[in-house]
């Protein structure tokens, strides 16, 4: 199982390329991106499913940081790069 948190069609397909045979491609990220799995053939064939997640609470990423904070939680292998909030451009729906 992997997860996609970024919403963007470079992502996904790393995701979904990191997935086993049976694997599930977890969306909870939103974006106007297009979904890209690959081809039809590779996605039937390796039988990965793709589900989208759009239903978490404030409370559970606050409880997200909690865990990271108290080192239950380790992410350090999850983030590829830090930026300051001035280069992080807004996300403007279409």
């Amino acid at each position: 199982m992997t997860f996609d948190v970024a919403a963007r069609s470079g992502t996904m397909s790393q995701a979904n390329a990191a997935l086993g045979h049976r694997g599930r491609l977890v969306l909870v990220g939103v974006s106007n991106d297009p979904l890209d799995v690959g081809t039809e053939a590779a996605f039937a064939v390796s039988r990965h499913t793709v589900v989208g997640h759009l239903g978490y609470r404030k409370r559970h990423l606050d409880e997200l940081v909690r865990l990271v904070h108290l080192g239950r939680l380790d992410v350090s292998r999850s983030v590829s790069a830090v930026l300051p909030p001035e280069e992080i451009a807004p996300f403007r729906y279409r």
